[in-house]
């Protein structure tokens, strides 16, 4: 996988803020460097509850993208990438046995400007360390995206 892939883990493992065990869709947005002791892979997730981020609704506020199947066409309903929440850091080992579990589907590539602009959009946020920010930034670079700011 390369950063701006979008992929369904099915079943994941890890929810976030309720018990139950679903699909969930991310995009892959880089690594940590190859010195580092253990490898992770940064990825934001999406959701498809859009009401919140409605007018009246709780992440009215939120900066976000709204991606619409229309102009996504990977992707199987409409949803949002809030840029203020965190990013999961999932080993990478273990994004590498749900791959061969067929756990993990590659839906497909995001265009450059749509990383770009994640990328952008990333850097403004409180929700990235740091270095979370710049293992992102340097997985860029190793694949090709340059003039892109640094963290």
């Amino acid at each position: 996988m390369k950063p701006g892939d979008v992929f369904r883990w099915i079943e994941f493992p890890r929810p976030r803020f309720d018990e139950i065990v679903k699909a969930r869709w991310f995009v892959y947005l880089g690594t940590t460097g190859p010195f580092a002791q253990f490898a992770y892979i940064h990825c934001a997730t999406t959701t498809t509850q859009t009401e919140h981020y409605e007018p009246g609704g709780s992440r009215e506020r939120s900066s976000i993208w709204r991606i619409r199947v229309s102009e996504i066409t990977f992707f199987d309903q409409d949803c949002i990438l809030d840029y203020n929440e965190q990013p999961f850091s999932i080993p990478e080992s273990e994004i590498q046995d749900a791959l061969r579990r067929g756990q993990i589907e590659i839906k497909g590539t995001l265009p450059e400007d749509k990383i770009r602009m994640i990328y952008k959009q990333i850097m403004r946020s409180d929700s990235y360390s740091r270095r979370i920010l710049i293992d992102i930034h340097e997985s860029l670079n190793r694949f090709g995206f340059s003039n892109l700011k640094r963290p």
